[in-house]
């Protein structure tokens, strides 16, 4: 065995540990939201594209008098449409800052939208 080929399965080593615990991480944060599940609205404020190309939506919500902000990943097509837009948004209510969107159940309720703590132009 040379040092070349043991260098590498190190390293296939580490990169299957380091996707085996990101797993791990996802599986706990959406099991936190779907055991503790609260539906708020949230607003989309921005879309972010990172040097990969991966776009992502950026959104505010409130809960208990509390501002939180969160992000999802959207295909690149369109993706401005959800700027200035009020989701669905589902939370846990043991851990506020787990969240998901679903940008495919918008929110056009002026009084649930001003319930939710935005201010609304009637």
């Amino acid at each position: 065995m040379n040092l070349k080929s043991g260098s590498q399965k190190y390293v296939v080593l580490i990169v299957l540990l380091l996707f085996g615990i990101l797993m791990v991480y996802r599986y706990n944060y959406v099991n936190e939201i779907n055991k503790n599940p609260v539906a708020v609205v949230g607003k989309v404020y921005k879309i972010s594209i990172s040097k990969y190309t991966v776009h992502n939506v950026k959104y505010i919500y409130y809960y208990k008098n509390h501002s939180y902000e969160g992000s999802s990943k959207v295909d690149s097509e369109g993706n401005e449409r959800y700027i200035g837009n009020f989701y669905e948004v589902t939370i846990s209510k043991e851990d506020p800052k787990k969240n998901q969107i679903n940008l495919n159940k918008q929110i056009f309720d002026t009084t649930e939208i001003t319930k939710s703590g935005f201010n609304v132009k009637r």
